[in-house]
């Protein structure tokens, strides 16, 4: 009660208990109907929460009804839609090992995603950084956690870069053990082997997701969510983004003020489900590293590109589609609503038109839904049959069926319909009997049925009324009669909503085997949700089509970045070329100069962007481009601490730097601005000189290197794979103009001066 008045902003109360301190116990809470929004806020603070409902049958037993907790909220377990942000995924993670090597394991309750991996230290730390889990369960070997820990403090083997930025859950150890794990997987998924899953040699793997399998029976209890089995997989096959790109990029949120509007996904987002945004979200953070697999999502974008008709027939018919990847968890675990249920058939009845527009299409990923499964036609026949069209929610408020679906439903229906025809007939048979015209028969919830006669005609009234009820200017009255007819009445409501409940129980059973077939459809339909988007885009800011190959060139011609490109003008923004050859003696890496403000720091990013745009399988803003595969991006753009790792600006620039160094590879795109700043002038052109002599010797990484000391450009006088270009101004008058065009040479100057009188510096600060 304590807690939830003070996270919850809500008053606490008490009630007299002489066992608790000061004689009063702490109470607090909010009305059951309203409930939603503050589980919400509770899970969003990183609580857990317990719902604890009636098990029993009101009535069948003297005494209090029985009650137990039937499901536990935890922040990575919610299953509920309106709890969760519709256009992002939902992960609980679980992670053990020490050393070395590490098992990962993670899902999306929500979606139906199973996911398992083992990894190197800072390989874990990369994907828990890309899937950001809400909660991670980790091995708690003694003791309990407490709500206020960050970490349970039994808990030592954690990389320690790892320990301070997720919510971790301990769970027993033995949870994480292999034989336990891989017989609670075998059981859970029915089959006798792991080979299926690919997990066969990975035992922390496996453990990891036997901790998963585990802790979702512990919070769900019945109502836990089913998978159709895990997906084993490794980082090699995608372009690796670790946190600080991701973050310099703003691949998904700003930097500064973390919102979504501002980000690359915010400009190519033009999904018209939550599916399909989930999906792209997924290809942004996750870019391919096979040139095959991405032509294959090009060609779809060229397809839809290339016809207008298709294009705008899809995204017609994009629209009338809910969030059936989720909803088909709730099907296959038992737990779908009524409305869900609405929902579906509506989706479902859009599939035969979608089956036509695609009809024909010759990629994979559009003709793939010309043909709907005969399981999802015999679903959409049973739903349209059964379910009521304005069914709702929870399952005891009734009106789940249709007319015809079972004839004893009927029949009560029928008897409670007729309810006011009776009473109409049984008022007016009254009125001619006693002769009071202005007798009414009337119901409210405290007394049921009753009569009412003004006190004026208190002397017609018969003897067979059984006084109930005086009021002011009128007596109410019963009879036998209808004291039975209300009894009917009431015992009808009850048996509807008995028999109501149970058929739609023995419904929802009987639709589990559907949920398979149903997710897998759901899964197509957010891959061409996700490309048709990236095919809008491209068709309305003139993206084109880039050669994905494996070479080691990146030949951008005009190149734009495609946020500046949305937020300024059309046409304002300035394309720029990029040419960077890592298989070759020249080009391979730019000393890129210039002055503040002239665009070297929206230059790198510009063509970070655009590689991963390649790599993404979407058209990228240029005249024409070529990307020879990417295996990771590193990024040391921008001036940050963080004063709480007590780390000073320079300390996290060295230590980015320092990865970039350690980590790349020859297949890598480095990208550095202003490295050596924040010391001594003479130190920081040594470390900018050493280190870019290094990548260009030892890693032969393609790498852009901004800075402002133009003594780098004597660089390319010792090493021929070094080019200078600048960024071009224009003075006139002391004053600067920024061109913004990047061209072959080194800038001699900075213009440090001018950018500060820009930024209002006093005149006579200007002028000394």
């Amino acid at each position: 009660a304590q807690v939830a008045a003070r996270e919850l902003d809500i008053t606490l109360t008490g009630r007299p208990e002489p066992s608790y301190p000061n004689g009063r116990m702490p109470m607090a809470g909010v009305p059951f109907r309203a409930v939603e929004p503050y589980l919400a806020r509770l899970l969003a603070k990183g609580y857990s929460v317990a719902i604890c409902e009636q098990v029993g049958v009101v009535g069948q037993d003297k005494g209090p009804v029985e009650r137990k907790v039937t499901r536990i909220l935890t922040p990575g377990t919610v299953l509920e839609s309106h709890l969760l942000p519709s256009r992002e995924n939902n992960y609980l993670a679980a992670i053990t090992g020490s050393g070395d090597k590490w098992g990962l394991a993670f899902v999306d309750a929500s979606c139906g995603e199973f996911y398992v991996a083992e990894l190197s230290p800072e390989e874990l730390g990369l994907e828990l950084g890309r899937i950001n889990p809400r909660e991670v369960l980790v091995s708690q070997r003694t003791g309990r956690r407490s709500p206020q820990d960050v970490i349970p403090t039994e808990i030592k083997e954690i990389p320690e870069k790892l320990q301070n930025l997720y919510r971790y859950t301990g769970r027993p150890s033995m949870f994480f053990q292999f034989e336990p794990s891989k017989r609670r997987i075998l059981e859970t998924f029915k089959v006798n082997t792991l080979e299926g899953f690919g997990c066969q040699n990975m035992p922390l793997a496996v453990g990891a997701a036997g901790c998963i399998l585990e802790y979702l029976e512990h919070t769900q209890g019945d109502e836990r969510p089913k998978f159709e089995g895990l997906s084993a997989y490794s980082v090699e096959g995608h372009l690796v983004l670790d946190a600080n790109t991701r973050r310099n990029l703003e691949l998904v949120e700003t930097s500064r003020e973390r919102t979504f509007e501002g980000s690359l996904l915010w400009t190519i987002d033009r999904t018209k489900t939550a599916m399909g945004a989930r999906m792209l979200r997924r290809w942004v953070m996750k870019p391919l590293f096979c040139a095959v697999t991405i032509a294959r999502r090009q060609e779809a974008v060229k397809e839809l590109v290339e016809s207008l008709s298709l294009r705008k027939d899809l995204e017609g018919i994009m629209t009338s589609f809910s969030d059936i990847e989720r909803l088909s968890v709730r099907v296959s675990s038992g737990t779908v609503s009524p409305k869900d249920l609405v929902a579906i058939q509506m989706s479902l009845e859009s599939l035969p038109k979608l089956g036509q527009i695609v009809q024909g299409a010759e990629s994979v990923f559009l003709s793939g839904l010309a043909d709907i499964p005969d399981e999802l036609t015999e679903l959409a026949s049973k739903l349209s049959e059964s379910i009521a069209d304005d069914a709702p929610r929870e399952i005891m408020e009734g009106g789940i069926f249709k007319k015809g679906y079972n004839e004893e439903l009927d029949e009560i229906r029928d008897l409670l319909g007729g309810g006011r025809k009776w009473i109409s007939d049984y008022q007016a048979q009254e009125q001619e009997k006693t002769g009071i015209k202005s007798l009414k028969v009337s119901f409210n919830k405290t007394f049921g049925y009753y009569i009412e006669v003004t006190r004026a005609n208190q002397d017609a009234v018969p003897d067979s009324y059984i006084r109930k009820q005086t009021l002011t200017n009128a007596e109410r009255f019963i009879t036998p009669e209808l004291k039975e007819y209300e009894a009917k009445i009431l015992n009808a409501e009850k048996n509807q909503s008995d028999l109501e409940y149970k058929l739609y129980m023995d419904f929802r059973r009987a639709l589990i085997d559907y949920g398979a077939v149903l997710h897998t459809v759901a899964q197509k339909l957010a891959s061409l949700d996700a490309l048709l988007s990236l095919s809008i885009i491209a068709r309305e800011r003139n993206y084109i089509c880039p050669v994905v190959d494996d070479s080691r060139i990146i030949d951008i011609k005009e190149g734009r970045h495609p946020v500046l490109e949305k937020v300024l003008p059309m046409g304002e923004y300035v394309a720029n070329s990029t040419d960077l050859r890592g298989d070759s003696d020249d080009h391979q890496l730019v000393v890129l100069t210039g002055p503040n403000m002239s665009g070297k720091s929206s230059y790198l990013r510009q063509v970070a962007l655009i590689v991963i745009l390649a790599q993404v399988g979407s058209f990228v803003p240029a005249a024409s481009a070529r990307v020879g595969l990417v295996d990771r991006i590193f990024t040391r753009i921008g001036a940050v601490d963080d004063l709480t790792q007590g780390q000073s600006t320079f300390l996290v620039e060295m230590s980015e730097t320092t990865q970039c160094c350690r980590s790349a590879s020859d297949r890598s795109l480095i990208l550095l601005d202003e490295v050596g700043r924040g010391t001594s002038t003479y130190d920081g052109v040594a470390i900018a000189w050493a280190v870019a002599e290094y990548l260009a010797k030892d890693v032969r990484a393609r790498t852009i290197f901004a800075t402002h000391y133009h003594e780098l450009n004597g660089l390319s006088n010792f090493f021929p794979q070094i080019a200078n270009y600048q960024v071009l101004v224009k003075e006139t008058d002391g004053d600067v103009e920024f061109i913004r065009s990047v061209v072959p040479g080194g800038a001699s100057r900075s213009f440090g001066v001018q950018v500060a009188k820009m930024a209002g510096l006093p005149s006579q600060v200007v002028g000394r």
